[in-house]
C-alpha cells in the first residue's frame, strides 16, 4: 500500500491484506525464523496501520511529499520502507543455530 499502490482496491482488498501481514510477522517472529528488532516490526505495523486508518477517511491515502522522478509519498511510507530494509538486512544476518550431532 505504500507508494500509492492499491490505490484503486476497495477497501476491503487493503484491510485483509494489512491483517495477513501482521498476522505472517507476528508467526515469524514467534516462531524465531525471523529475527527483528521491536523498532522494525513498530515501523511496519504503525506504516500499514496509518495508511489504512487514513484510506478510510475519504477512500484513499493522503501523499504530500512530492519529489521529481519519484511517486508521491508520505511519512508512513516512509516507516514502511525503512522498517522493510530493516527485516530484509536481519534476515539476511540471521545465523541458523547449529544442529546438535545426531547419536548412534
Amino acid at each position: 500500500m505504500a507508494f500509492g499502490g492499491l490505490s484503486g482496491a476497495p477497501d476491503g482488498v487493503g484491510l485483509v491484506l494489512v491483517i495477513v501481514c501482521v498476522a505472517a510477522l507476528v508467526v515469524a517472529l514467534v516462531r524465531g525464523w525471523l529475527p527483528a528488532s521491536a523498532l522494525a516490526v513498530g515501523l511496519l505495523s504503525g506504516g500499514a496501520l496509518a495508511n489504512l486508518l487514513d484510506r478510510t477517511g475519504d477512500g484513499r491515502v493522503t501523499d504530500f511529499i512530492d519529489l521529481p522522478h519519484w511517486p508521491s509519498f508520505n511519512v508512513a511510507d516512509i516507516a514502511l520502507t525503512l522498517a522493510v530494509f530493516a527485516l530484509v538486512l536481519g534476515a539476511g544476518r540471521a545465523t541458523n543455530p547449529p544442529r546438535p550431532a545426531p547419536t548412534a
